[in-house]
């Protein structure tokens, strides 16, 4: 994940500098981006598809999960500076097969509210968004029939996107997302020391107004 993480900090870095230049130029009159900066706010619907590993604390199966997405951003757009929060539902399953006996982390998770930050800059759109709520519930219960929930998130997303065709956008994310309780109705809450570790690159498509 190393190395994913450093191609989007330099394609960020690399990108970043131009926005300012792009105000400038916009509030001529010009630039060609539909999601430009005459607009005061900034919303987009978006799907994802990510690949990405797992650190279990309570276990010694770390497995490789898959996970699909659907989102939305709302933002105010000043001066190209986004600012905001957004609200998402996923569906998490195996990238490959696993032992029963290791369990199941096939699961989905609401997140009701992100807070988001980032900018527009024709023809990229670059998100950080902040995330500290939204459950991880695991579908299937474990060898005893408790119900497992991991609690308490706390990471962040970083995304970078094109607008290749008017509106609409195409790109990569990282996400890195590590739970501090855990809960399960046999044995109540747990507190983790090292927590549960997600974490995935994922390709981006979205439709921005």
């Amino acid at each position: 994940m190393k190395k994913q993480i450093l191609v989007l900090a330099a394609l960020f870095f690399s990108i970043a500098p131009s926005a300012f230049a792009q105000e400038t130029s916009d509030a001529g009159g010009g630039g060609s981006s539909s999601i430009g900066f005459a607009a005061n706010t900034y919303f987009d619907i978006y799907g994802y598809f990510g690949s990405g590993s797992s650190l279990v604390e309570t276990s010694a199966n770390n497995p490789s999960l898959n996970q699909y997405g659907i989102g939305m951003t709302w933002a105010l757009n000043t001066g190209g500076f986004l600012s905001g929060f957004g609200m998402e539902y996923r569906y998490i399953d195996h990238a490959s097969d696993f032992k029963p006996e290791d369990g199941s982390y096939k699961g989905e998770r609401f997140i009701p509210v992100f807070l988001t930050i980032g900018f527009v800059t024709s023809p990229f759109v670059v998100k950080l968004d902040y995330e500290f709520v939204g459950d991880y519930i695991l579908k299937n219960p474990t060898v005893s029939g408790a119900q497992v929930i991991y609690r308490n998130p706390g990471g962040y997303r970083l995304s970078i996107m094109y607008e290749l065709w008017p509106n609409t956008l195409f790109g990569l994310s990282y996400e890195d997302v590590r739970y501090r309780d855990r809960l399960d109705t046999a044995n109540g809450q747990i507190g983790l020391t090292k927590g549960f570790k997600l974490s995935n690159v994922a390709a981006v498509i979205g439709y921005a107004f």
